[in-house]
């Protein structure tokens, strides 16, 4: 559970009892909730404070060539995009698939994605330049429900593929940073594997340390190293590509971990220390209060006193 607008959770504790979790009957645990995973109980019934949006929002999906000069403009965009623009970018390897032109399979990508959290026609003005960024190789944008911009992208993930993914905050999205994700991307083993650039601040960095334990939130960026491969032969050299990507990456890194791509969770503790900061001995109070003998632990785990 990660929500920030979690207000309310009904919660059975290792102890089998169940909890009403909110702002005025234990608000340390309802703090815990909101960031530390499944470390505290089984959650049953929750409420949280929604925005209304939709149900059609504006939608951009944009392939691009693989050109750091586009990189470059994307970048500049992204540095003063309004709060209600989401942008996530990524590298990659264009499919044999027939939404793509023939002549562009297997050569590099840059996609371009966007949502616009507010009206569709305010939606489609603000997110034109996004589309025009260069001459893509295909523009999948449209308006559509929220609930499809959601799943936009889920069957690139089937069940019985093979994925490893970390990730690590930056500092900037410099044209340096531009030039090592390239080379990274081009030395991928899979052409099924993504480096993406997720764009963070905003709401999600004015959340305090006092509302959240997700901490730090300071890092305007997030990069995502996706390693999706088909067959076990392949798993040692995309394994190793995932953790060269990290080392080449951490000259420009900032601090924290996001825990939902621990590669297969190897120095856990370290993980979830790096994830959580100085707010992870609080975490290990609550911990020890709530679930002493460490029951919930198959998970990005805090461990008790």
């Amino acid at each position: 559970m990660t929500c920030d607008n979690l207000i309310a959770v009904d919660l059975v504790c290792a102890d089998g009892a169940l909890h009403r979790v909110s702002g005025t009957e234990q608000p340390e645990l309802l703090w815990a909730l909101r960031g530390g995973g499944g470390n505290f109980g089984i959650v049953t019934a929750f409420e949280f404070l929604a925005h209304p949006l939709g149900p059609d929002v504006m939608f951009c999906f944009v392939v691009y060539p693989d050109d750091p000069e586009l990189m470059a403009r994307y970048a500049a965009f992204i540095a003063t995009e309004p709060e209600e623009i989401g942008t996530l970018a990524f590298t990659g390897t264009v499919p044999a698939a027939d939404t793509f032109p023939r002549d562009s399979w297997g050569s590099p990508f840059f996609v371009v994605a966007a949502c616009y959290a507010g009206p569709v026609a305010e939606g489609h003005r603000a997110l034109q330049p996004l589309r025009e960024l260069g001459t893509p190789i295909a523009d999948l944008s449209a308006a559509m429900p929220f609930v499809e911009a959601q799943k936009f992208l889920d069957e690139e993930y089937p069940k019985g593929r093979h994925y490893y993914w970390k990730s690590v905050y930056l500092r900037e999205f410099t044209p340096q940073v531009i030039d090592v994700l390239r080379h990274l991307s081009h030395r991928a083993p899979s052409p099924l594997s993504t480096i993406d650039i997720w764009t963070m601040g905003g709401a999600l960095a004015r959340v305090s340390s006092d509302d959240s334990p997700l901490a730090p939130r300071r890092a305007p960026f997030m990069i995502g190293i996706e390693a999706n491969w088909e067959r076990p032969d392949d798993d040692a050299a995309n394994i190793e590509w995932v953790n060269d990507c990290v080392e080449a990456l951490t000259p420009h890194a900032a601090d924290g971990i996001y825990l939902n791509f621990p590669g297969f969770l190897e120095n856990a503790e370290a993980l979830v220390r790096s994830a959580y900061g100085a707010n992870h001995p609080r975490l290990v109070r609550i911990k020890q209060q709530h679930d002493p003998d460490n029951f919930f632990r198959l998970n990005q785990n805090i461990k008790p006193l």
